[in-house]
C-alpha cells in the first residue's frame, strides 16, 4: 500500500515522479502550513504569471481524504486537487490552468 498519509515518517519513494512539459519553468519553495512540499510553475515565455501546487502527504490541511496535489489557481481561479498518483491528470490541469489563465493571472508569492 503505497500512501504516505498512513506513515508516521515520509518515504521519499512514495512520492510519485512528475512529468513536466518542456516548456514549463519550476521553482521548488518552501512549503506553507502543513504541505509537504510546494513548487510553482510557469511557462518559460511568461514566467511572471505562476501556478502554486503544492502536496499535503499527511492530509493535514483536509481537503481530500487520503494525500493530494492542489493547484491554485485553476481555471476559474479556485483550487483543483487530485490524488498522489494522479500525476498525469496534474500534469494536464497545470497546463489547462496555464494557458487559459495567462492574460489574467497576477504573481503568487
Amino acid at each position: 500500500m503505497c500512501i504516505c498519509a498512513k506513515l508516521n515518517k515520509l518515504d521519499h519513494e512514495q512520492i510519485p515522479f512528475i512529468p513536466f512539459k518542456p516548456n514549463w519553468l519550476v521553482k521548488v519553495i518552501p512549503p506553507f502550513h502543513d504541505a509537504t512540499v510546494r513548487f510553482l510553475v510557469a511557462l518559460k515565455d511568461t514566467p511572471q504569471q505562476q501556478i502554486s501546487v503544492y502536496l499535503d502527504c499527511f492530509n493535514r490541511l483536509g481537503f481530500m481524504e487520503g494525500p493530494y496535489w492542489e493547484i491554485y489557481p485553476y481555471v476559474d481561479e479556485d483550487a483543483w486537487r487530485c490524488g498522489i498518483l494522479e500525476v498525469d491528470a496534474l500534469v494536464e490541469a497545470i497546463d489547462e490552468a496555464l494557458k487559459k489563465t495567462i492574460n489574467t493571472r497576477i504573481k503568487i508569492s
